[in-house]
């Protein structure tokens, strides 16, 4: 058991000419003040499913099973997991569910539904 105070950190006093922000983009990651993700996941999340959907379209108009999963891999999954070390100490359970969510809706569009199955003539 922590007996100790616990003291309210008061922010530093503002300096002129600098306006203080509640969130910071650092290398691609957004922090809220709070040293919150959550603004980081559901931008990624919006960003992939706007990919997700550029590769349906895609898919429909004919690129291969092959080459959407290769799309898939080099976009979604390199967004999805980009400095993933640095904010995944900072999400919810909330955030975790909807990245959950997100990767399992995905994962089914960018796999092959249809089999080729050749004329026997």
């Amino acid at each position: 058991m922590d007996n100790r105070k616990k003291r309210n950190a008061t922010p530093p006093l503002p300096i002129p000419g600098i306006v203080r922000v509640t969130t910071l983009k650092i290398l691609g990651v957004t922090l809220t003040n709070g040293l919150s993700a959550s603004s980081h996941i559901r931008e990624i999340i919006t960003n992939c499913a706007q990919t997700l959907h550029a590769l349906r379209v895609l898919q429909c108009h004919g690129l291969p099973g092959d080459a959407v999963q290769t799309v898939y891999r080099a976009t979604v999954v390199a967004k999805l997991l980009y400095a993933c070390c640095a904010w995944s100490g900072f999400i919810t359970a909330s955030d975790r569910n909807g990245l959950t969510r997100f990767s399992a809706v995905a994962s089914v569009v960018a796999s092959v539904h249809w089999t080729y199955h050749p004329s026997t003539n």
